[in-house]
């Protein structure tokens, strides 16, 4: 096993879940049923880990909430979620900003503001995690991240960014057609990963059996 980290050359002191565990309910929330078997661990450095604790909490609070999630997202909420907002009363306005109700599907639903940088970057370490689980090696150059669910609703490119991201989701769904998904609790998570060509890879993940996740190498970005 490398003594170094998943995402650099740092020497590792712990082990980083991918994704983080906070993700993944306790049984206490899950009427007894046990989401935390098999989580995936990859050795990583303190700043790729435990620094990110807060990251690792609001990439959680942020997948859970999304509309078409199944009922075990839904538990989540009513559970941990709550609780973490009970305990800091203003965390609850951190993570939720600029609430408003549009429609989807002529359907009125809850929307807010994400901060995508830094919703993308937790995903992005989640993401190399995966590769470097699957393969006993670091990604160079490292994952970026396109997360389809998440619309931009203003700014004159927003519509163009939206069909953009549509996009990359049907690409992904013919590249990974007839790939196996991997994970051992797929009603919370499951992965996907395309053979590697000319050092380029690319990552499908799924939360919560709705939120999906396009995670592809810089070079593919670039070509």
């Amino acid at each position: 096993m490398t003594d170094t980290c998943y995402m650099c050359d740092n020497p590792s002191v712990s082990k980083e879940h991918a994704p983080p565990r906070c993700v993944f309910p306790e049984q206490k929330d899950a009427g007894g049923k046990d989401y935390r078997k098999g989580l995936i661990t990859v050795p990583s450095c303190e700043t790729h880990n435990s620094a990110k604790s807060k990251d690792d909490e609001y990439l959680m609070m942020v997948v859970a909430s999304y509309f078409t999630n199944n009922q075990a997202a839904q538990d989540q909420i009513n559970s941990k979620i709550v609780r973490a907002w009970a305990r800091a009363p203003g965390l609850s306005s951190t993570v939720v900003k600029n609430l408003q109700t549009v429609l989807v599907g002529g359907q009125p639903q809850h929307a807010y503001e994400v901060d995508t940088p830094r919703f993308d970057q937790s995903l992005a370490w989640c993401a190399n995690a995966l590769y470097h689980h699957v393969f006993g090696k670091r990604i160079d150059p490292s994952y970026k991240v396109i997360s389809y669910p998440l619309a931009q609703l203003d700014g004159e490119d927003g519509g163009a960014v939206n069909i953009g991201r549509a996009q990359i989701l049907r690409l992904a769904n013919q590249l990974f057609e007839g790939l196996s998904t991997r994970g051992e609790n797929p009603e919370i998570f499951w992965f996907q990963v395309s053979p590697v060509v000319d050092g380029r890879s690319v990552i499908r993940m799924c939360f919560f059996e709705s939120f999906q996740v396009v995670a592809m190498s810089s070079a593919t970005l670039e070509a």
